[in-house]
């Protein structure tokens, strides 16, 4: 019962976001409107026995690529434009939530929480999926010059490699580091030749528009800046009761 108290609150609150989401042009309620149509796919797909394990990853994709391909389907439409924002944020989570439905690390997890299975079923795929994703990310982003999924290939690759560190430890921390560095300049190596034979739709010249990752990566810049600024040091030489400029009995100098 309690499941399905859950389900239904979902289901309430979801029309109640996209509403929201819609005549506020707010991207966070875009953004809690998907968590909450994603929740609703997992609960639903939790609640059939002895399915989950087995349907569950491919579930969290198929959503995702249908929220994709309906932003992708609808993204030129002028009558749209307000809610162009809205439409990126969806798009990154899309992209990013199809990748960790299939990442081995989330769905191996994911297997153990319901079933007590060390393994998934199928782990060979999930292998393959945590890798060929993010390649599939980056070839995707070069050849439709889409700035979102290459950005987002370069994060899942990333994400690959931690994920393949977690669970095989085959040199040390320092090479590994060097070794995936070495993967990720050759990748940028190879996407720069690639760039300089097709030349028009790129340029180094800053863009006039700047991408959701870029905005988040600002933000998080400003704040990391403004949490290791040290607070200015109180003048203790100015006129006030007890200090050396006051006319109390204070014990500053």
């Amino acid at each position: 019962p309690g499941r399905i108290d859950e389900v239904v609150y979902s289901l309430l609150s979801l029309p109640i976001l996209v509403i929201a989401a819609i005549r506020y042009v707010d991207r966070l309620l875009s953004a809690s409107a998907f968590c909450c149509a994603l929740s609703i796919v997992v609960q639903l797909v939790e609640k059939v026995p002895g399915v989950a394990i087995y349907v569950l990853p491919y579930a969290g994709m198929a959503f995702c690529a249908a929220v994709y391909l309906l932003i992708k389907r609808n993204d030129g439409r002028r009558d749209l434009r307000y809610w162009r924002d809205q439409f990126g944020v969806l798009e990154l989570l899309s992209i990013l939530v199809f990748y960790a439905s299939g990442n081995y690390w989330i769905v191996q997890n994911i297997t153990a929480y319901l079933s007590g299975l060390e393994q998934p079923p199928l782990n060979w795929f999930f292998w393959l999926f945590t890798f060929a994703v993010p390649a599939m990310y980056l070839y995707t982003g070069l050849r439709r010059k889409d700035r979102l999924m290459l950005d987002s290939g370069i994060a899942c690759i990333v994400l690959s490699f931690i994920t393949f560190r977690y669970y095989y430890h085959l040199v040390s921390l320092s090479w590994a580091a060097t070794i995936g560095g070495a993967v990720l300049f050759a990748l940028s190596y190879a996407a720069i030749r690639y760039l300089r034979r097709n030349t028009r739709p790129f340029t180094y010249e800053p863009e006039g528009k700047i991408s959701i990752l870029q905005t988040a990566g600002e933000y998080l810049f400003e704040q990391t800046i403004a949490g290791d600024a040290a607070a200015p040091e109180k003048d203790k030489t100015g006129m006030g009761g007890g200090a050396f400029g006051g006319g109390g009995a204070g014990n500053d100098f």
